[in-house]
């Protein structure tokens, strides 16, 4: 996603638009595949105007999710549990009943457990719209990012994907080596929150002094995961000051 996903996305919008750079707004696994793209890529690093980060993620050792507890068990384990090749694939089928369904009042609550158990327990949901975001959450990955964030959750290293006994084919070394965030020249602005039980406080704090170019960092206390997303306070919280910035750094 990093390396090939995100640039030609980045290159595609910039040659359409005829612009020189943009702005990257992500949240979430967005702002790690960011972070990594930036600091390997320095010509795409030099294409981004601003980077919003929305819930940061580097290293993920303080993850406080429940869901979490999957990633200590062994990786046969992880792999059937989550599955070979895709995780997380609903299916149009699925994804159709699990929307009608949660738009039932008596499933409404059952359903926002889906939202709260990864991230958070939050009143600023707006419970009323929970068939709309289970329509399209969770969202399906491979199984082999999956092993990543396992990998990045059990060292809490931020570094490559460790092929074990392969490393050496993939990186002339027997270890996958670091991302060096450090090389990362965009500016960043970041927003992260106190009850966030994925991008929690603790590994934030140890990002953000990696940064060379740190333009803004706002903390929220009362923030979980997806208040960034769908927290009826995001607009004032975070949107409007991405927004003047933009505006600021037009």
């Amino acid at each position: 996603m990093a390396m090939y996903d995100l640039p030609a996305t980045i290159n595609y919008i910039l040659r359409k638009t005829g612009q020189e750079q943009l702005y990257y707004v992500a949240y979430s696994q967005g702002t790690t595949t960011g972070f990594i793209a930036f600091s390997s890529i320095p010509e795409l690093d030099r294409k981004i105007k601003m980077f919003f980060a929305l819930a940061p993620i580097t290293t993920s050792s303080n993850m406080k999710s429940p869901l979490v507890r999957v990633f200590d068990l062994p990786e046969s384990l992880v792999k059937f549990i989550l599955g070979h090749i895709l995780v997380f694939d609903k299916g149009e089928i699925l994804q159709q009943v699990t929307s009608r369904l949660c738009g039932y009042t008596f499933f409404k609550s059952f359903c926002s457990l889906v939202l709260y158990l990864p991230g958070g327990f939050t009143d600023s949901l707006n419970v009323s719209r929970i068939d709309v975001y289970l329509s399209r959450y969770p969202d399906s990955t491979s199984i082999k990012n999956m092993l990543h964030w396992r990998q990045l959750y059990q060292t809490g290293e931020f570094k490559y994907y460790d092929y074990g006994s392969d490393n050496v084919l993939h990186y002339n070394q027997s270890t996958p080596p670091f991302y060096e965030l450090e090389n990362m020249k965009a500016p960043l602005a970041a927003w992260y929150g106190g009850k966030d039980w994925i991008s929690a406080p603790e590994d934030v704090n140890i990002t953000l002094p990696r940064i060379t170019n740190m333009v803004y960092k706002k903390y929220i206390p009362e923030f979980v995961h997806f208040d960034f997303l769908w927290g009826m306070q995001a607009y004032e919280h975070v949107y409007k000051e991405i927004l003047e910035l933009m505006k600021k750094n037009a």
